[in-house]
């Protein structure tokens, strides 16, 4: 399977074009194509301007699109985690770029009629945002001392603390790192955070070798079970699940024995 990045790619150089040339037929920036044919998502904008994007580099290279975007969907805009997998956490949400970032992506030789019409589209967006943040701000707040589902319970006065310590208590060892190395059997999306830092959001090609370190928690969202292969602290780690199948796992000092593989050869 060929990444969609790479298809756009080739056949850019069977037309016999250069990545300047292609630059200025689609008023894109280069910096975004190169980041389109590396299928680097980091550095691409929201999914509304790239699908855009995608479209029109197809269309000078004379791919049919619908194609490309499906495939760009189909590995990035992931279906979010089951209600087993979701972890009480802050609601985020996507925040529209401003016009000074939308006008950063295109060539400074866009036609003026073409940037009002994309702060047309900015102000939508800004407007409905609004509209959504004034349906939530109307929903019932719960009294005091209640538990939210996706909040934390109630604080509790901190019990008494003796006068008197025992200065000869050894401190509690501090966890070993944790060490998670992916090498995929096939292209994977993986996006990952280490003690709540993102360190990774990209496509992985097939036997890619991807480390993640951390003291306290690795989080990973898999695109592709069947072709996540991985270690936890050198020991081969056990199936998560079938073709395409999504998956988001957390790994931390206590629980990292239950990702292990059951197999005798998997022993250190």
């Amino acid at each position: 399977m060929m990444a969609f990045g790479e298809q756009l790619r080739r056949a850019r150089e069977a037309s016999g074009l250069s990545l300047d040339e292609l630059s200025a037929r689609t008023k894109i920036r280069t910096s975004v194509l190169d980041a389109i044919e590396r299928s680097d998502v980091a550095r691409l904008p929201s999914p509304f301007y790239t699908k855009s994007f995608l479209r029109a580099y197809a269309a000078e290279v004379h791919l049919a699109a619908d194609p490309i975007v499906r495939e760009y969907s189909a590995l990035f805009e992931l279906p979010p985690p089951s209600p087993e997998q979701r972890r009480e956490s802050p609601v985020t949400r996507e925040v529209v770029p401003t016009i000074a970032e939308v006008v950063g992506l295109i060539r400074p030789a866009l036609a003026p009629a073409a940037i009002l019409a994309l702060a047309g589209v900015l102000l939508f967006g800004v407007f409905r945002l609004s509209q959504t943040d004034r349906v939530a701000s109307s929903a019932p707040v719960a009294e005091p001392g209640a538990v939210a589902t996706s909040g934390a319970a109630a604080s509790a006065p901190a019990p008494d603390t003796p006068a008197h310590t025992d200065s000869a208590v050894a401190p509690s060892p501090q966890p070993e790192p944790l060490t998670v190395e992916v090498r995929p059997t096939g292209l994977l999306w993986l996006e990952g955070t280490a003690d709540g830092k993102r360190v990774i959001r990209r496509l992985l090609q097939p036997r890619e070798m991807v480390a993640v370190t951390a003291r306290e928690e690795i989080t990973l969202r898999i695109g592709d079970a069947a072709a996540f292969d991985y270690s936890v602290n050198g020991r081969q780690g056990r199936p998560l699940g079938g073709p395409g199948e999504v998956r988001t796992i957390d790994i931390t000092p206590d629980n990292y024995r239950t990702f292990l593989s059951t197999s005798p050869t998997s022993a250190p």
